[in-house]
């Protein structure tokens, strides 16, 4: 099937901070101490050497973010002209927003439905934590609000559902016709193995001069637990399946849709019976944890290309605001997309028969 016979329904979360002031830093810094989860950090601390989640701490990520705040619009804007480039039969855009967002689509075939959430603009200025449950305008909660737009879709009824896709996607990760096709293509061949393929985002250093990996936390082996991640042979290609490994990329056919809107996946508290992970991180997460097949940690594998030494190149995503490798703490233990793919190669690997 041909992407231009398609209709992409692209669901999109863009979250705007507000303007922040002196006043605004002073009482994000007192108000947090002044409560009872303070007192009971250092009660934590003396029984059993650790005072737990920390809301009135800076968090590593804060500063960075601030920096790139002002291009969040721009971003966003290169995400929908990155879709508009692709050749589909209808494209339907849905932004769920804090702020008000506008752009202009070039294509007649585009829509672009903006669905606005005043409600989400408190945050902490200094912890604007995901692990942070709360507060119930904290932006983390904008993340979920698309769920209701997914549980619509999937109660249409439509005789072309065979030819219509949904994606989930975060406001700074461009998508391709290359990618969109590379997940058509294996979607179909990994069916039959109850598995989805996925997406590695990454970024460019620019003072390191390589393109790197956000979303693998440490590259040192005793960190990345390499036991665990398994390349398979089947039929004509090989995978690897990495444990609980994040893309913020969702990609859904009808019958996954239908599948995701009725699992414990589809809200923010069930989810949490799935993964660890925290509340951003689990609204975009898709099936990944839902009904996983037998011998494998996740549903999300990554395809690799023909010689099984290296990532398909259909899987790249580019998150545009380099905002991880940005920070020296973090940039010193990202791999490389070198390393990363030195790491596959070094992957155990075994073969899979299936019986149609």
């Amino acid at each position: 099937m041909s992407l231009s016979e398609l209709e992409l329904d692209v669901i999109i979360t863009h979250f705007q901070p507000s303007r922040t002031t002196f006043i605004t830093r002073i009482r994000d810094f007192v108000k947090p101490r002044f409560s009872l989860a303070y007192l009971r950090s250092w009660v934590r601390l003396i029984k059993h050497g650790t005072r737990g989640n920390q809301p009135w701490k800076l968090d590593i990520m804060t500063k960075p973010r601030e920096k790139k705040a002002e291009f969040r619009d721009e971003y966003l804007s290169q995400v929908i002209l990155s879709l508009e480039q692709i050749n589909f039969k209808r494209l339907n855009i849905h932004i769920f927003t804090n702020n008000h967002f506008s752009y202009q689509c070039l294509n007649s075939s585009s829509q672009l439905i903006t669905y606005e959430f005043e409600k989400y603009n408190s945050m902490n200025t200094l912890n604007n934590s995901p692990w942070e449950n709360s507060n119930p305008s904290s932006p983390w909660k904008l993340t979920w609000e698309h769920k209701s737009i997914l549980k619509k879709l999937a109660l249409e009824s439509d005789l072309n559902q065979d030819k219509r896709l949904y994606l989930v996607l975060e406001n700074d990760s461009p998508i391709t016709a290359s990618n969109l096709e590379y997940w058509l293509n294996f979607r179909k061949a990994l069916k039959p193995l109850s598995l989805i393929p996925s997406f590695v985002r990454i970024e460019y250093s620019k003072n390191l001069g390589k393109w790197m990996l956000p979303n693998i936390h440490d590259k040192k082996e005793a960190k990345l637990n390499l036991s665990q991640w398994k390349k398979f042979k089947f039929r004509n290609f090989s995978f690897v399946c990495i444990p609980d490994y994040y893309s913020g990329i969702v990609i859904f056919d009808f019958d996954l849709l239908k599948e995701y809107v009725n699992s414990p996946a589809i809200n923010c508290e069930s989810s949490r019976s799935l993964t660890w992970w925290d509340n951003g991180a689990r609204a975009a997460m898709g099936l990944q944890f839902v009904n996983i097949p037998k011998g494998f940690t996740d549903r999300h594998v990554h395809i690799l290309e023909k010689d099984g030494k290296s990532l398909h190149a259909g899987a790249w995503v580019h998150h545009l605001p380099n905002l991880y490798c940005s920070v020296q703490q973090l940039r010193q233990k990202l791999p490389s997309a070198y390393e990363f793919n030195e790491l596959i190669e070094g992957a155990s690997e075994k073969g899979l028969k299936y019986s149609s």
